[in-house]
């Protein structure tokens, strides 16, 4: 892939909106804004610290059930079954994925948030991020370029790790549970956005504008990268590396230095 830097790419993502008119850009979270995985740091600290609730314990059995999995033991005991089980692919990092966006059921929205916040601080979230994503972002906010961020990470821990960048809730597509009278239940509310998802995802709140550039790191963004005008990998992954090819005109994003 060829290389470009920051105001590189903003001039070409430029071109295109004068060319097109308008449009928008979407960003991938994890890895591509910050480096490691929130909805990671979300379902480790809830094994760690065995803070499932007995909402999540029959839903996590019966995944590791449909798995073919023990489906015996604490709610702790069978994260731990499923993750393991993901590690030697017997379950899928999609299927996963769904578990940790429900992980935290039973729980009102206050109380997710309060536990989502601790989790952000306590795994320093704010020092992680990766300069030259931020100072794109940047860039493309003060032109007025409309920003929406596509992480098949839970909703809520992504809404508050990009809040002090200025992205609002509703420019975030995300993992999304289901609440009912406004407690958490360990069923999605909506379709996952995680590969050729968050392209589906991303049209329903944007339906009506061309996807100028998209930022990705990873193997399931290749579906996102290929909308867009200007496609750019972020530090990408070696999975990413190997797909890049089903990706016309992707480039590499120049890391800055530390």
């Amino acid at each position: 892939m060829k290389i470009e830097t920051v105001d590189e790419v903003v001039r070409r993502i430029v071109s295109r909106r004068e060319a097109l008119g308008s449009g928008c850009v979407a960003f991938d979270a994890d890895g591509t804004l910050w480096s490691g995985d929130v909805g990671d740091d979300l379902w480790h600290a809830l094994i760690e610290r065995k803070a499932f609730l007995p909402a999540a314990h029959s839903a996590l059995a019966r995944v590791a059930s449909e798995a073919g999995l023990e489906a015996h033991g604490s709610a702790t005991e069978l994260a731990k079954t499923i993750a393991s089980a993901q590690a030697r692919e017997v379950v899928s990092e999609e299927r996963v994925v769904e578990v940790v966006a429900w992980a935290l059921a039973g729980r009102t929205a206050p109380e997710v948030k309060a536990f989502v916040q601790e989790v952000l601080a306590s795994a320093a979230v704010s020092q992680r991020l990766h300069r030259e994503s931020i100072q794109l972002l940047r860039a493309l906010q003060q032109l007025g370029i409309a920003v929406y961020v596509v992480s098949a990470s839970p909703r809520e821990i992504v809404e508050q790790s990009v809040l002090a960048l200025g992205i609002d809730a509703s420019h975030v597509i995300a993992a999304s549970a289901a609440f009912e009278h406004d407690v958490m239940i360990a069923s999605l509310r909506e379709p996952l956005p995680f590969g050729p998802g968050k392209v589906h995802g991303l049209r329903q709140y944007a339906p009506d504008q061309a996807l100028l550039a998209a930022f990705g790191d990873n193997y399931f963004d290749t579906a996102m990268l290929r909308e867009a005008e200007v496609p750019v990998a972020v530090r990408p992954k070696p999975r990413l590396r190997a797909s890049a090819e089903g990706v016309p005109g992707l480039v590499e994003l120049a890391s800055a230095s530390a």
